[in-house]
């Protein structure tokens, strides 16, 4: 039966991974297999990443310390495949 089922679905319908940074101001949907470059996201040391260290920095500022919104420092996502 679910043969059947996949034989009738459109010949472009595809599944995909996708990834997306809920730190950065904007939401884009990328295909997992399209991220080509080193990620501090994908690793144990993605607390090096200065995202994740700015959104950390705002749940939990420094009493003395003015935080600046996410992204704002220039941060790029990862490097994408056209």
């Amino acid at each position: 039966m679910k043969n059947d089922e996949n034989n009738k679905r459109c010949p472009y319908l595809r599944e995909v991974v996708m990834v997306f940074c809920e730190a950065y101001p904007v939401k884009k949907m990328v295909p997992l297999e399209r991220v080509t470059t080193p990620s501090h996201c994908f690793g144990t040391n993605f607390d090096g990443c200065a995202l994740f260290a700015e959104t950390a920095a705002q749940i939990h500022p420094p009493s003395n310390k003015k935080v600046s919104p996410p992204g704002s420092n220039g941060v790029r996502c990862p490097r994408i495949r056209p």
